[in-house]
């Protein structure tokens, strides 16, 4: 009888992961979907003590937004990634509520700083992570020529993931 009542405990835990992580991928495409094609240009990002809307960046082909801390692992994984010679054509943005003093000692530190394809900003609202859907960092959003979404990663993404979008 006691081995019975723990395959009956082990299959009701199994059962409520599966529909669990179903229900998050569900949630996840849904909410990108929902984000997919929204204009981005109004959004206004800090620099120092200046502020810049995103239509003022002039995007040649795709805009790789990453937002993430400079002190997180998976965001420093992926800064190795889209840091990389990979991208080295490719525009960059970080995004981060750090202050711009602080990302600019840790974005040095990682060598990231002098590359002409990298930018990077301070963001305080916490409607701009709405706006994106950002559930976790790292989140990396492509952005067409248009200002629009096109594809939405939330968490790490690898670099081949990222190239099969932007090169399709």
């Amino acid at each position: 009888m006691h081995k019975k009542s723990i395959k009956i405990i082990l299959l009701s835990f199994l059962v409520i992961l599966f529909f669990g992580l179903g229900f998050a991928v569900y949630y996840q495409t849904e909410l990108n979907k929902e984000k997919t094609g929204k204009d981005i240009s109004e959004m206004e990002i800090s620099r120092g003590n200046d502020n810049l809307k995103l239509g003022d960046i002039t995007i040649k082909k795709n805009l790789i937004i990453n937002f993430l801390s400079t002190d997180c692992l998976s965001c420093t994984q992926q800064l190795k990634v889209i840091g990389s010679s990979d991208f080295a054509n490719q525009q960059i943005l970080l995004l981060s509520n750090e202050s711009s003093q602080i990302m600019d000692i840790n974005l040095k530190r990682k060598g990231l700083i002098n590359k002409p394809n990298i930018q990077y900003a301070h963001v305080n609202s916490v409607n701009f992570y709405k706006f994106f859907g950002t559930l976790s960092i790292p989140t990396t959003i492509i952005i067409d020529q248009n200002y629009k979404i096109k594809k939405t990663y939330n968490g790490f993404v690898n670099t081949a993931t990222l190239m099969t979008f932007l090169n399709p």
